[in-house]
């Protein structure tokens, strides 16, 4: 699915530069190498501390989770929940997220699990700074998250049981609702301090005009 949708993607108009601009399916954008990225996130865990630096990475990729998956459900019509899951899934390695692919969900529980074994954010972080003691992937834990809270119509925590960086083969992400992971004292640190409320975007509106 996802590599479909990548061709489609490069075989039309959505993406293009104008007066110096990226763009890609009407957003502005700007690509960075990943070692930029990566330093950007270290340099935020030395300046901050670890839990601040993950809580905003996390829910920033939240909110464009949830937002890219209501922008495909209203703006271009996908009404059906797998092939909206399907769909959002395979925006990852557009945004350099590697290739997630979902292994188990169930829509009752309000629960799935997400396995990406090429995750070239995590490959290159191990590579630049080492083996981690923790996993890495704040920011696309928060992707996975903002997608499945609009699936599931209710708060949800992505928590990353395995990572790429920490030496293992793959990267392990688990959903369910944030009520069921609070008893869980294993993972509570991947758990943000305060959740973001996306029916009260009153003081962020411009944001979400822009990634909408």
């Amino acid at each position: 699915m996802a590599k479909k949708f990548i061709e489609r993607i490069q075989g039309s108009n959505a993406i293009s530069f104008s007066e110096g601009a990226f763009v890609m399916m009407g957003i502005a954008g700007m690509p960075l190498p990943m070692p930029t990225i990566i330093l950007q996130q270290a340099l935020m865990e030395e300046k901050m501390d670890r839990k601040k630096t993950s809580d905003i990475l996390y829910l920033s990729g939240k909110i464009q989770g949830y937002n890219g998956c209501k922008m495909m459900a209203k703006k271009y019509g996908v009404k059906n929940k797998i092939e909206l899951v399907d769909t959002v899934l395979g925006h990852f390695p557009m945004v350099g997220a590697g290739i997630m692919q979902l292994k188990k969900i169930d829509y009752e529980k309000k629960e799935c699990l997400l396995v990406n074994y090429h995750n070239p954010f995590a490959k290159a972080y191990k590579n630049l700074l080492g083996l981690q003691k923790d996993s890495i992937d704040h920011y696309i834990r928060g992707l996975s998250a903002g997608l499945f809270q609009y699936v599931f119509d209710d708060e949800v925590t992505s928590i990353e049981q395995k990572c790429i960086a920490q030496g293992n083969q793959f990267c392990l992400f688990k959903i369910k609702p944030t009520s069921v992971w609070r008893k869980n004292e294993e993972f509570t640190n991947q758990i943000p301090s305060e959740e973001f409320h996306f029916d009260k975007l009153k003081d962020i509106q411009q944001l979400k005009h822009f990634l909408l």
